[in-house]
């Protein structure tokens, strides 16, 4: 059985919050004064040791001076995901890598400290505390406070090194005319570099991109296959038996070529002395439609005869199929027809989809529910979601509302669209619109709402099998 657990903080207090909060300990854009001001500045400073061993656990307190000066609290992150902070009981609190007070803390002789350890990463290299501390008036709002910042840079020592890239992924070649490129990286340990793995990602392009070999040590050497053309910018990770790591990126273009042409209809029935229409139009290495060349040379072989426009004339006699070939830039494609006595009707028209949600610019995290309205002619036989043009969920009956899950996909910016089909064959496919794929929010403050009766609120909500919420109403002091 598995337990989640997503804890919201909504600050009323002067103090930002009594039981503290994560995420605004200066090392990001929003700090405690997104909420508290009006208050004087206070003095903030981090005290510990400025050395330790890998591995080795410190000790560490967060001062704050003056300000408002009734009551404070703290919240101090670190840089390195290897290093650990720890509370101290009593004093502060662990929670997703960072520590916050454990209840706010009243001015004694003008200042008020808390105490918390960190535990240093398993390697050499400098660490950094971001520590923020809040001074407020306990006026029971936040209006009159303000929140000082400070740093401490830590000088690891002993313990193994990370590893680093020597020499830059390079792709061969990096203008890409095809759908594939061989990309090579290599990286260096106080290790033996065969114990470094190499990981490939996409960080950022149109469309999805593949790699084989991934994550082992011979995906120093590996082929990227995409899915699209246009700029891609592909990023590497070479990581130690410590799980230290070194990154870089390569760009990478993938041009659009003209690589066949698609007739339609690829098999057509006519009548004696009956016309068909051919079309034909120029494909990309994607199937993706260019828009030159857009003049063809016709021919037919078998019988019957067709003009410059694909316009074809069957002969008296019933036979064939008869091959109409399409010919442009040194690339061609055909279709066939037969002569028959009586026509078999096709179905050629395709169906029409629209997308109905996610609307643009819409922010998606963990499952989320893409509605799309189908219709035909003769009837869907099916509707598949696509993301950034890699199939995400299909569905094969109405209603046509498909799952989709953000965790198996690439975060940040998607182009979401949605493809039907009907029994025939024929495909459909809906406008593209962007969306942002992220992991589920994490745990932190709501910010400064205040609660009615003078209450910080903490909700709860822990999914056990299913879903449960709890309101717990706590009263300042």
């Amino acid at each position: 059985m598995r337990f989640f657990a997503v804890l919201s903080l909504l600050s009323t207090a002067a103090f930002a919050n009594q039981l503290g909060v994560v995420g605004y300990a200066g090392n990001s854009a929003e700090t405690c004064n997104t909420c508290h001001s009006g208050g004087a500045m206070p003095t903030v400073s981090l005290t510990g040791p400025t050395t330790l061993q890998a591995g080795q656990t410190g000790d560490y307190r967060l001062t704050v001076t003056g300000g408002a000066g009734s009551r404070a609290g703290m919240n101090v992150a670190v840089d390195s995901p290897a290093a650990q902070l720890l509370g101290v009981a009593g004093d502060s609190v662990s929670f997703g890598n960072e520590v916050h007070h454990a209840a706010s803390r009243a001015f004694t002789s003008g200042r008020a400290t808390f105490a918390f350890k960190l535990l240093a990463p398993p390697f050499a290299g400098p660490v950094r505390l971001f520590g923020a501390g809040n001074s407020c008036n306990g006026n029971g709002s936040t209006s009159g406070d303000r929140a000082g910042f400070t740093t401490l840079t830590i000088s690891i020592t002993g313990g193994t090194t990370a590893p680093r890239i020597v020499t830059a992924p390079t792709a061969t070649p990096e203008t890409v005319t095809t759908a594939t490129t061989r990309i090579s990286v290599v990286g260096a340990d106080d290790q033996p570099e065969a114990a470094l793995t190499y990981t490939w990602s996409l960080a950022s392009g149109p469309g999805a991109v593949t790699f084989a070999p991934n994550g082992t040590n011979t995906a120093k050497q590996t082929t990227a296959t995409f899915a699209r053309a246009g700029e891609h910018v592909v990023r590497v990770l070479a990581t130690d038996a410590q799980g230290q790591s070194a990154a870089s990126t390569v760009r990478i273009v993938v041009q659009s070529t003209l690589t066949g042409i698609a007739v339609t209809p690829q098999i057509g029935e006519v009548k004696p002395g009956d016309v068909l229409q051919f079309s034909a139009r120029a494909q990309d290495q994607f199937g993706s439609t260019l828009m030159t060349p857009s003049t063809f040379t016709w021919s037919v072989t078998g019988g019957g005869a067709i003009a410059s426009t694909g316009r074809f004339v069957a002969g008296m006699r019933l036979g064939g199929p008869h091959v109409v070939q399409a010919v442009a830039a040194g690339r061609s494609g055909a279709g066939q027809v037969r002569v028959v006595q009586q026509v078999t009707v096709a179905d050629l028209t395709p169906p029409s989809v629209t997308l109905i949600s996610p609307r643009a610019g819409e922010k998606k995290a963990g499952r989320f529910l893409v509605e799309v309205k189908v219709d035909d002619d003769v009837g869907v036989a099916r509707a598949e979601v696509m993301i950034n043009d890699v199939s995400a969920a299909v569905a094969t009956a109405a209603p046509w509302r498909l799952e989709v899950d953000v965790a198996t996909l690439q975060k940040g910016t998607a182009l979401v669209k949605v493809l039907a089909f009907d029994a025939a064959g024929n495909r459909a496919e809906s406008a593209a619109i962007e969306v942002t794929l992220d992991d589920p929010t994490t745990p932190g403050p709501a910010g400064c709402s205040s609660a009615p009766g003078g209450f910080s609120v903490i909700v709860l909500s822990v999914l056990v099998r299913r879903r449960s919420a709890r309101a717990i109403a706590v009263r300042r002091p």
